[in-house]
């Protein structure tokens, strides 16, 4: 994130500008939209917001930092997840329970697990509601961040954006420049360069019981 100072003859384009319109850039915006800022854009390389293939799970620490972006989608999220109040992990060597966590005898909510889409258009829907606008004119989809840079006379953050829908490009101005545009983030690589991705010895298994 790299953030400017307020100005009274500020001529940005917009206060905040998110690269990356994934749950945590919808997130972002939704929390500053729902604190009063109102100029906000996200540019996402994907054409569309399609339903994929895949779940996400929300834990306590998760659902109660979601409860305090927008209790409006933690209520949604909780409508349509799945919940359970016992998890135990077991030996990948054998049947022997390594560890078992009762939920429901502590005060707080269960994990929920839910289609990681519906978190996605629950966030895209309330910041559409936050900003009083059609979620359209503030999700710019088919967009990808070409470079920025701070220019020095305002302290504004310059973005070239390209259109994959016709190939244009264009700029825009923001006071704050977030990247959200994941693993192989343009905007992380441009402030440090490029770093080889380090493999953190983690496994996920999808399975349908």
């Amino acid at each position: 994130i790299h953030v400017t100072e307020p100005s009274l003859d500020d001529m940005a384009d917009y206060d905040v500008c998110i690269i990356g319109g994934g749950i945590a850039g919808l997130a972002t915006a939704v929390g500053v939209a729902r604190r009063g800022v109102k100029r906000i854009v996200i540019f996402e390389q994907a054409r569309r917001l399609e339903p994929i293939g895949a779940a996400i799970g929300l834990f306590p620490n998760g659902l109660a930092a979601l409860g305090a972006i927008s209790k409006r989608v933690y209520d949604k999220v909780l409508d349509s997840s799945i919940h359970h109040d016992i998890s135990q992990m077991y030996s990948i060597d054998g049947p022997t329970l390594l560890r078992e966590t009762d939920y429901s005898k502590m005060d707080m909510i269960s994990p929920t697990y839910l289609v990681w889409y519906l978190l996605q258009k629950y966030l895209a829907q309330d910041l559409g509601e936050a900003l009083d606008e059609d979620i359209g004119t503030v999700l710019k989809m088919g967009h990808v961040l070409e470079s920025f840079q701070v220019d020095d006379a305002s302290g504004l953050v310059k973005v070239r954006v390209r259109n994959r829908n016709d190939d244009t490009t264009s700029e825009v101005t923001s006071r704050v420049l977030v990247g959200a545009d994941g693993i192989h983030s343009t905007v992380r690589t441009q402030l440090f360069g490029s770093k080889e991705l380090r493999y953190h010895n983690k496994m996920m298994f999808r399975a349908i019981v």
